[in-house]
């Protein structure tokens, strides 16, 4: 057998989570050594191992710590000020039928758990110093519920109320799962994440992953997904080791970029903006079907840009003519934020806002405005580097702590949440908080083949319901105009 260097790590030595449950065990019954699969994530080679020998850390040891990126900054202050914390929660409701294997589900969730830093995550704020902890472990549990005989109402109510509990951004961990027995082969799982270890993006790679580890225990193959290559944890760690130079140049871009433009929508409010928004706000969703959705996809492929472009260009429009015929608008659109290839696999929060300036005194046409904009938005996404906040105080000198942007803009391109698991049929659906809004207005399109989905979240402090369903009225007529004939 050849030898293997203590510094190699197990993983890349051709180890999976199977083998690396069967090495804990035996190093718990030959060395009375006990390690948890996240422990033994964080230190997968023979010389950390043993120095973990001699001094085992406990279930809340801090096993990494990092200052806390901007875009948590911003959540923290977020978080903090909202009467409803819980409008940060991300949650599904998981509808399984077939043959569950509960302590696999379980297993596999642990495994999870133990891959990812940002999910043994926790923000703290010591002293003046807002830090990102990573524990070496966290509890994963998964209670179970019996709900057999009880109504569709009353099974809702109950993913309801799992999905509205609040966290505590200083207290791990910043998730949590829970099982309900609805018959002999129906069963619903919830899943809750803070937003401040989980985005959009990090959806994507929790349910791959559940569904690999889950099938991994399951048909016993060791198929195990390899180990992330970067952690949350790197990329906050990047944040703040921006070199001088590459800050100098990213500062110049955005001070020309956006020189001379207010970076906040004026939208016209039904009443005077008070000082301190409560939080409280309404869902307004609607769907356009008919011609519109493949007239949104032939628009795009005939100006060569993408879906999001021609759809980002129509919000601009709508949102000029709505604060008064503004001959520019800066967009805050939702950014994934992971245009390096290393944050692809990534989970944790660092999707972001980027500003996108659309000149529309500038453009003659629709056309020439989506053209424009679509060369400005990948621009500004090559100086994303730069985080929003240091953006906005570059630009404005304004310091952007709490609630910026105040309008944002975002359209869905991830694929639709599935988890299709060996042996089971499921189905995943988002439980968004309602009575909550996170920002004056937050626009959400989710295109598909034959419809779009739009809701407009906004703060009820500001707008009437008549209002913001005037406003829906209208950002679909202009659709309807500007897709014909871009």
């Amino acid at each position: 057998m050849p030898r293997v260097p203590v510094t190699r790590s197990f993983f890349e030595a051709g180890g999976h989570s199977l083998s690396a449950i069967r090495v804990l065990n035996r190093m718990a019954d030959q060395l009375d050594v006990e390690l948890s699969m996240a422990e033994f994530f964080l230190t997968p080679t023979i010389r950390a191992l043993a120095e973990r020998r001699e001094r085992p850390g406990p279930a809340g040891e801090v096993a990494d710590s990092v200052p806390l990126p901007s875009t948590l900054r911003r959540l923290w202050h977020r978080h903090h000020a909202h009467a409803r914390p819980a409008v940060y929660n991300i949650a599904h409701r998981v509808d399984l039928r077939g043959a569950l294997d509960r302590r696999h589900l379980a297993g596999a969730l642990g495994d999870l758990v133990g891959r990812h830093h940002a999910l043994r995550g926790r923000a703290s704020h010591h002293d003046g110093e807002y830090r990102f902890e990573v524990l070496a472990q966290v509890p994963v549990e998964l209670p179970l519920d019996d709900l057999t005989g009880s109504s569709d109402d009353a099974v809702e109510r109950w993913c309801r109320e799992q999905a509205t509990r609040p966290f505590a951004m200083d207290r791990a961990p910043l998730f949590r799962f829970r099982l309900a027995r609805l018959g002999p082969d129906h069963w619903v799982l919830v899943t809750v994440f803070h937003h401040a270890v989980c985005d959009g993006w990090s959806l994507g790679i929790v349910w791959r992953e559940l569904r690999e580890l889950y099938d991994a225990r399951q048909s016993g193959s060791g198929e195990s997904p390899a180990p992330p290559a970067v952690q949350f944890t790197d990329c906050a760690r990047r944040e703040h080791a921006l070199s001088g130079d590459r800050r100098a140049e990213l500062e110049e871009f955005w001070r020309t970029e956006l020189e001379g433009v207010p970076l906040r929508l004026p939208l016209p409010y039904d009443r005077p903006r008070p000082e301190r928004l409560s939080g409280a706000g309404a869902l307004h969703t609607w769907r356009v079907r008919g011609p519109v959705p493949g007239r949104l996809a032939e628009a795009a492929a005939a100006l060569g840009t993408t879906p999001y472009v021609v759809l980002a260009a129509t919000f601009a429009t709508w949102a000029g003519r709505l604060c008064g015929g503004l001959p520019d608008v800066v967009l805050a659109a939702s950014s994934a934020n992971r245009s390096a290839a290393e944050r692809a696999g990534v989970v944790g929060f660092l999707g972001d806002a980027v500003l996108v300036r659309a000149r529309l005194g500038a453009a003659g046409t629709f056309a020439d405005l989506v053209r424009q904009l679509g060369a400005t938005l990948f621009t500004a996404l090559d100086h994303q580097e730069l985080p929003l906040t240091e953006v906005v105080e570059v630009v404005s000198g304004e310091t952007v702590e709490n609630l910026f942007p105040t309008v944002l803009f975002s359209v869905v391109t991830t694929p639709p949440p599935n988890l299709p698991v060996r042996g089971l049929t499921t189905s995943v659906r988002a439980l968004p908080t309602s009575g909550a809004a996170r920002n004056e207005l937050y626009v959400v399109v989710v295109p598909g083949p034959e419809e779009l989905t739009v809701t407009f979240e906004y703060s009820t402090d500001l707008f009437d319901e008549a209002t913001v369903t005037a406003w829906a009225e209208d950002f679909t007529e202009l659709l309807e105009q500007v897709l014909p004939t871009p």
